[in-house]
């Protein structure tokens, strides 16, 4: 797990849950540009047990991650949820007694099309070895596709498990729950989630607002700073 130590800033912590295990090495890379504009960034990778309910599996991850902010002293955060990861840090702003400041979704499940869970691991597979071939990215992608590969051997269960929820949990009953301020940002070409979820999904949110980026599923390896932009524009109409 990525565990910086948490420096005195004036900025709110970013707490990123990723969309599988051992993903935390390509997320660490991928969002420099929020370190080098002086944001401190913790990757928390999901914890799920191999059995029983989804509520009662998100309980289980909510209590590792508050033990975890509880060790870190990290009291103003900002949850960041990745694909899977957005199941997560929905639940954390729903129910947690350590709530973040701030929600931001990022090409999230709960609300996907219903499909077949292996055709649906075949687009995710499919849009992977897209990252891993883009030609400015074949850094990032390399890490990428390490980090499922390494997982998914490792982890296989746990792996398909995620996959599983993130397929067929509906996250509008978490939604209705959340108050804070919440942002979702889509990839305007993916295919895993298409763009169009992002709306339906904001209807379920509270204080909601929905951002339409270029790229696909896994955009946020390559354009970080596209998510720095964003926190950047809301900071400043907060304060003004």
């Amino acid at each position: 797990m990525n565990t910086p130590e948490i420096a005195g800033s004036e900025k709110p912590v970013i707490v990123v849950f990723p969309g599988f295990a051992l993903s935390e090495i390509s997320f660490d890379r991928a969002f420099r540009p929020l370190k080098q504009e002086g944001y401190t960034v913790l990757v928390i990778s999901p914890r799920l047990p191999l059995s029983g309910d989804v509520p009662s599996a998100l309980n289980r991850n909510r209590t590792f991650v508050e033990s975890h902010l509880a060790v870190k002293a990290i009291k103003e955060w900002i949850a960041v949820g990745v694909s899977f990861g957005g199941i997560i840090a929905t639940d954390c702003a729903a129910n947690s007694s350590l709530p973040p400041a701030r929600l931001v979704l990022i090409d999230s499940g709960g609300k996907n099309p219903k499909r077949h869970l292996f055709a649906w691991l075949h687009e995710l597979n499919t849009q992977i070895w897209k990252t891993f071939k883009a030609r400015k990215g074949a850094t990032i992608g390399l890490y990428v596709v390490t980090d499922l590969v390494v997982t998914t051997f490792l982890h296989p269960i746990t792996t398909l498990r995620a996959a599983w929820i993130s397929k067929g949990y509906d996250i509008d009953a978490l939604a209705s729950k959340v108050k804070i301020s919440t942002d979702i940002i889509w990839g305007q070409h993916d295919k895993l989630a298409p763009a169009s979820i992002a709306s339906q999904m904001a209807g379920s949110f509270t204080n909601c607002r929905v951002h339409l980026v270029p790229g696909d599923h896994n955009w946020i390896h390559f354009h970080a700073e596209r998510l720095l932009d964003i926190l950047e524009k809301t900071n400043a109409r907060s304060a003004g």
